[in-house]
């Protein structure tokens, strides 16, 4: 089965959850383990092609690989600390990413996203194994979920990150 957009309205309310959280995926009856785990494979995903991103746009031939990594790992740090006020520790990937699925900001995200699938399960029975991705989206709003989910960067999700916290 083809991997689509996860697209349950009653469990990513707004354009703001895909662009965080938003992923793909060919499972059917998703329980909360999962869409967890989907969710921060994303967010794994998006740093470190935030890092392969930078270290391509450095230029200088004098510049050593590892030289361009460090520039990339310092320039990420430094913008979750004014974005998020996260300070991180530990400099490498793995350890960025763990802090930032750990980090309050986060957290206080997943929580809500966690909060309506707790609901949805609930008051939909037949859902207690897992849900299902629906179809009752209209165009419009599908397209503007595969666009949140398959065309962010990094800092976009840093910037609904921050307006979500500080709310």
């Amino acid at each position: 089965m083809a991997e689509k957009i996860f697209n349950n309205p009653n469990v990513f309310t707004s354009e703001d959850d895909f662009i965080v959280g938003g992923f793909s995926t060919s499972l059917k009856n998703l329980n909360w383990s999962q869409i967890k785990g989907l969710m921060e494979s994303r967010i794994r995903k998006a740093i470190t092609d935030y890092v392969e991103h930078e270290k391509l746009n450095q230029s200088g031939d004098n510049l050593t690989e590892k030289t361009k990594h460090d520039n990339a790992i310092i320039l990420l740090c430094s913008i979750i600390s004014d974005m998020i006020g996260l300070e991180v520790t530990k400099f490498d990937i793995d350890s960025i990413c763990d802090q930032f699925i750990n980090s309050d900001q986060y957290i206080c995200w997943q929580n809500g996203i966690k909060i309506k699938y707790d609901k949805y399960i609930q008051s939909n029975k037949q859902f207690i194994m897992g849900i299902q991705p629906q179809s009752d989206y209209t165009e419009i709003e599908m397209a503007t979920a595969q666009k949140a989910t398959n065309s962010i960067n990094f800092l976009e999700i840093l910037e609904v990150l921050s307006g979500i916290y500080k709310n």
